[in-house]
């Protein structure tokens, strides 16, 4: 599985791998996890998303606006990002009206 994962090919956005541990103060009864140091290997999202918005293959598939979705039942769909409530508090931003004044 690991050798499939390392051939997948993203433009020319190599795999990076960074170290980390538990930062926070050691409890008296330390568990294992504590003391142990983890990778994470990831890829740079930006380039990530840049390769892929400019692949013609998603033309036409993008959410660029905060959407809400609901099925027959009248229940709200959460289906990706643009779908949540974070995305539309982000975007609606209403300038104070005292600025107009």
């Amino acid at each position: 599985m690991y050798a499939t994962i390392d051939a997948i090919q993203q433009g020319s956005n190599p795999w990076r791998t960074t170290p980390f541990r538990y930062q926070g103060q050691l409890p008296t009864n330390m568990l294992k996890w504590t003391t142990q140091c983890y990778e994470l290997v990831m890829r740079d999202i930006r380039s990530v998303l840049h390769t892929q918005i400019g692949c013609t293959e998603f033309n036409g598939h993008w959410d660029y606006v905060p959407f809400m979705e609901f099925d027959d039942g009248g229940d709200r769909v959460w289906t990706n990002l643009m779908s949540g409530e974070w995305a539309a508090k982000q975007a609606v931003r209403v300038p104070s009206l005292s600025l107009f004044l």
